[in-house]
């Protein structure tokens, strides 16, 4: 029998699965457990036309949630889906009888190495006893790797992880969340009355405008959890906060905050509440590797901006475009924001009276950009849950934004319409692009051929694992033993989505990188804290767990000595995700420092 003959057999025992993306846009997926329909009525959207703003919408929730092997009845989870059966978060396994092949391959092909070796030493020079036990050893060895070879090559072409677009999710009504929405979204950039004139000021006559990363920047689908209080009993009272915006960390997605959005938003008697996907987690669209952009000249340039909007400016960005659209949908909804006495503020027609914003570890660093680029009207009740900010305190080094006039209220007027101004956004990204280079375009392909592919294989071999995010998330959490098949799967869901290994390479570099195409703070993301701080209207706290193997305590207890007016609260026994392992008590310390804010 044929090498190509026992391939062919192998091959024969495994069901293909090369067609992961399902675009039957009319399937909706049922679980056949409790015989529920999953569907809930979502909706299909085509989101090949990039210029349609499609909104893609999920209903409420059942009454009772069925057990399946990743979903539990506990009402926390009442919005969460399961993995379709459709999709594979994991490498299959290798059915026995492949099994048993892939053995008998391995050791006809050691064998027969091994033999073509001896014939040759046994022609050269009498055999010793030590050379036959080194043989066996280096036989057994060579069968081994070649098994192993040969199992990894045939998941990877048979039974791998599925990788599916958002187009596919949204197409067979299969979106991770009750809450899922799915958007065409532009970044929120209100320009200052002078950027206009700032942007291109090198010229040449007219053959070199300079082009800024603030033109070059594209709508893009974002996924997000929209928690609308307004239609779940709660209209008729008066709102004490316009929205709740929530911010996640590395590795996650708008899911890991699910199960306290709605209880967050609740106690805080906000009218919604609003998670995105960052860009490089979840289900948020990829940016495009390069824009071609024209100059006044017509001339085309070929941009790199690819890591922009992996920056927590460009989350930020994409987090105050939400923001606004949210609270002018629900600014018709019988109240009259002005008379809201909790908010004790004064605001102009179209600010909000007061935003909660909520960030966890390097979420944080978006949370306080949003911050900075809400009016300074607006009461602002900020909460950082185990933050990860890079750099050091600098005192008195950089001026305080805060100081500084495009923020004010003033200034707003005289700004485009929008209810939100991000002006210190608008001067992030207002900074010249050069045209991609021929040696930028030459390391750029180097590094993909070299490290990334390797590294994304890497990526999808450890993610693919059975129990890769139980085991990770056990060294977050404080308390090991009350990680749930719930926990696992929100951090799971987002992993079978197209280009999620590419995604978080690219976050990583965005962080790593200082290029022109990165939009960095004057003095690092410790001096977004300092300046949010200054401004008024603003309360800020940090809540740690006194168990996270992540981020330390103490490393954010030291903010405390430079930043008198910072808050800082532990939570005793909890890990890295206080707000995931026990909701109802991280409800509570949220709930007492909103109490603190107002007193």
């Amino acid at each position: 029998m044929t090498m190509r003959k026992i391939w062919e057999m192998m091959t024969l025992m495994v069901p293909s699965t090369n067609d992961r993306e399902m675009t039957g846009g009319t399937t909706a997926f049922v679980n056949t457990s409790s015989g529920l329909a999953r569907d809930r009525s979502i909706g299909s959207a085509d989101s090949s036309d990039r210029n349609d703003a499609t909104e893609v919408k999920s209903d409420t929730p059942p009454s009772s949630t069925s057990t399946t092997l990743f979903v539990s009845s506990s009402p926390k989870d009442e919005y969460l889906r399961p993995i379709p059966p459709q999709l594979y978060p994991t490498y299959r396994p290798i059915p026995f009888l492949s099994k048993c092949i892939i053995a008998i391959f391995s050791l006809v092909s050691s064998t027969f190495w091994t033999l073509l070796t001896t014939a040759r030493i046994q022609h050269e020079q009498q055999i010793k006893i030590g050379q036959v036990v080194k043989k066996i050893l280096v036989f057994l060895a060579r069968a081994i790797v070649i098994s192993l070879a040969t199992s990894a090559l045939l998941q990877d072409l048979y039974l791998p992880p599925s990788r599916v677009s958002i187009q596919t999710l949204v197409q067979n009504q299969w979106l991770p969340s009750y809450l899922s929405r799915y958007e065409i979204i532009s970044p929120l950039f209100t320009p200052t009355p002078k950027a206009d004139s700032l942007v291109g000021e090198k010229h040449e006559g007219d053959k070199n405008k300079e082009i800024s990363l603030l033109q070059t920047i594209k709508p893009i689908g974002v996924h997000y959890l929209l928690y609308d209080n307004n239609k779940n009993g709660e209209k008729q009272k008066k709102k004490r906060f316009d929205a709740v915006y929530f911010n996640h960390g590395f590795g996650a997605s708008s899911l890991s905050w699910l199960p306290a959005i709605p209880s967050v938003v609740h106690k805080l008697n906000a009218k919604v509440g609003v998670a995105h996907d960052a860009v490089g987690f979840g289900f948020t669209d990829r940016p495009p590797k390069y824009t071609t952009t024209a100059t006044s000249t017509n001339k085309a340039k070929l941009v790199d901006n690819e890591l922009a909007l992996y920056s927590s400016a460009g989350s930020a960005a994409l987090g105050m475009s939400l923001l606004d659209q949210a609270i002018r949908n629900n600014s018709n909804d019988g109240e009259d924001s002005k008379d809201d006495k909790s908010s004790n503020i004064s605001s102009n027609d179209d600010a909000p009276s007061a935003v909660a914003l909520l960030g966890h570890s390097r979420g944080s660093a978006a949370t306080l950009r949003m911050a900075l680029d809400l009016p300074r009207s607006t009461r602002k009740f900020i909460v950082l849950v185990s933050p990860y900010l890079m750099g050091s305190v600098e005192k008195n080094k950089i001026q305080s934004l805060s100081n500084q006039a495009p923020n004010s209220t003033e200034a707003s007027a005289s700004l485009p319409s929008s209810s939100l101004v991000t002006t210190s956004l608008s001067r992030s990204f207002d900074i010249p692009v050069g045209k991609k280079t021929i040696v930028g375009h030459t390391i750029a392909t180097f590094r993909k051929i070299f490290f990334e592919v390797p590294l994304q294989y890497v990526l999808r071999r450890l993610v693919g694992g059975t129990n890769f995010w139980k085991k990770g998330l056990q060294m977050a959490w404080g308390d090991p033993t009350v990680l749930t098949d719930n926990d696992v799967l929100r951090f799971q869901w987002p992993s079978v989505g197209k280009g999620w290994e590419g995604g978080i390479i690219s976050y990583t570099r965005s962080v790593g990188t200082r290029s022109s195409s990165v939009p960095t703070y004057p003095g690092g993301e410790v001096n977004i804290l300092r300046d949010v701080l200054s401004l008024p209207n603003t309360y800020v706290a940090i809540v740690h767990g006194t168990n996270d193997r992540v981020v330390p305590w103490k490393y954010n207890a030291k903010y405390t000595e430079s930043f008198p007016n910072l808050r800082f609260v532990k939570m005793d026994g909890f890990g890295h995700d206080p707000f995931e392992e026990d909701v109802d008590k991280f409800v509570g310390v949220v709930e007492k420092l909103l109490k603190e804010s107002e007193s």
